[in-house]
C-alpha cells in the first residue's frame, strides 16, 4: 500500500490531464517499498503538490525516486502562498502575461 496516497484536488486532476493516461499515477517499487507517481515520463517523475507537505515527506519521496534511479521535478501549486517583502500576496504570473497580450 502506498501511504503518500490522498485524495486529489481539482488543481491536481488538472496538471496530470496534462499528461498521456499511460504516464499517470504510475507505480514502482523498491526494497519492497511501493508508491504511485503522479507522472512518470523520459524517466522523470513528477510530483504535483496542491496541499502543505513537510519536509520530511518531501525528503522521503525524494529519496525513494532517487534510489530508483529517476529524476524528479516538483509542482507546487503557491499562488495564494507566495508574499513579496512587505507580506502581501503577489498577483499570479499568469495573471500579468494576459494584462500583456
Amino acid at each position: 500500500t502506498d501511504d503518500w496516497t490522498y485524495e486529489m484536488s481539482e488543481w491536481h486532476l488538472a496538471w496530470q490531464e496534462k499528461f498521456p493516461v499511460e504516464c499517470r499515477e504510475f507505480v514502482m517499487e523498491a526494497d519492497g517499498e511501493k508508491h504511485r507517481a503522479d507522472v512518470f515520463i523520459h524517466n522523470t517523475i513528477i510530483e504535483f503538490q496542491h496541499s502543505p507537505i513537510t519536509y520530511e515527506d518531501f525528503t522521503k519521496r525524494n529519496q525513494f525516486y532517487l534510489k530508483c534511479g529517476y529524476q524528479i521535478v516538483w509542482i507546487f501549486d503557491a499562488e495564494n502562498i507566495i508574499k513579496d517583502p512587505i507580506e502581501t500576496i503577489i498577483e499570479p504570473v499568469h495573471e500579468k502575461i494576459r494584462r500583456i497580450i
